[in-house]
């Protein structure tokens, strides 16, 4: 059977090509480094500001995308399949046979050939470590040191707002969320939006202008929350994976000491990221993403199940893995697991879905 990974890192650049080909960018352009660049076709556009590295196996759209990931999440976001299916469509177009099992099963049970923890694979992260651009923290003095009420409303501490140093744009009315990586640096700025027209447009959450200069960062090589949550997910051995900053923020007010949570900030799990996570030598790992659907056992909730299980499939060759999963209508929808409470999140902790797959798919 196939290894995924190895399968990722091994494409040559005649086979990156023959696949980009096959996905709608017919030609190729190259830079001064030799890096592969085909048209952005993640976005239906026909400039040529898609590149590639092989040095990493990452894409980067250089205009709307930026980074995307891999050559799997490059497909996935195209062709909108699941991660399995993109793995056998690069089997397909490169000629390399594929075969392998996958899918979600109950917590309570286990397949009779899975042995836990000596049939999980380890992981070699090659890619070199991202530094990110840092600025001085002084720059959060410009804003208003006081919690906002909105989320002090919604159940976040006063103390956890400080611990995080959330403070408040009074000029564009938003919620101000400083990013700061694992050594306790800061690299971005967030906004929460306050305004209604801003989050009806899609800006609810929007990198900050301070001075003509934009506060952003790339996502997709940081975890909020991991810098003052590192303790604690080493010492308990697991994490616990949400979308935005706020579930983080929540679960600091419900458990302090014992908060094992971080946020992507977006609705995907690069595999750096992944890999940050896997460095961190955790045993469990809970995908706790929002709710995108309104009833379970439904055609929405089935097309929403397979993001999920794609999320989860990043981890479950290397260390058990959850899906928190609401059957029973504890949540709103789009709500995170977190927003209902202390009390919803642990049941939902209760009924969690373990997810497993073989070493090889």
């Amino acid at each position: 059977m196939i290894d995924k990974d190895k399968l990722r890192e091994e494409l040559t650049d005649e086979q990156i090509i023959l696949i980009l080909q096959s996905l709608g960018s017919e030609n190729y352009q190259k830079d001064n480094q030799g890096h592969l660049i085909f048209k952005t076709i993640c976005h239906e556009g026909d400039s040529y500001k898609l590149y590639y590295y092989q040095s990493n196996q990452l894409f980067r759209c250089y205009t709307e995308c930026g980074t995307i990931g891999d050559i799997y999440e490059l497909i996935i976001k195209i062709k909108y399949c699941s991660f399995p299916e993109a793995v056998s469509y690069v089997c397909s177009i490169c000629g390399i046979k594929n075969s392998g099992r996958h899918g979600f099963i109950s917590n309570k049970t286990l397949t009779d050939d899975w042995e836990i923890i000596n049939k999980y694979k380890n992981i070699s992260t090659k890619e070199e470590k991202v530094k990110l651009k840092t600025y001085p923290k002084s720059i959060l003095d410009y804003y208003i040191n006081l919690p906002h009420e909105k989320w002090v409303r919604e159940g976040i501490s006063c103390e956890t707002l400080k611990k995080y140093g959330i403070r408040f744009d009074l000029i564009h009315n938003k919620i101000i969320i400083p990013h700061e990586d694992i050594d306790n640096d800061l690299i971005g700025i967030r906004g929460r939006a306050l305004n209604d027209w801003e989050i009806t447009s899609g800006h609810k959450y929007i990198p900050i202008y301070l001075e003509k200069q934009l506060f952003n960062h790339p996502m997709t090589y940081n975890l909020y929350g991991l810098n003052k949550n590192l303790e604690a997910i080493k010492r308990i051995g697991k994490i616990m994976i949400f979308e935005s900053e706020k579930s983080v923020l929540k679960c600091d007010t419900f458990y302090g000491d014992n908060n094992f949570t971080v946020a992507t900030g977006g609705s995907t799990i690069t595999i750096y990221q992944r890999n940050m996570i896997l460095d961190l030598g955790v045993k469990e790992v809970f995908i706790a993403y929002d709710k995108e659907y309104k009833q379970p056992f439904t055609e929405e909730s089935d097309k929403y199940s397979e993001k999920i299980l794609n999320l989860c499939y990043r981890f479950s060759p290397y260390c058990t893995t959850y899906a928190l999963w609401d059957i029973e209508g504890l949540l709103k929808y789009k709500d995170s697991p977190a927003d209902a409470g202390k009390e919803i999140l642990e049941q939902l902790m209760k009924n969690k879905f373990e997810v497993v797959t073989t070493n090889e798919i």
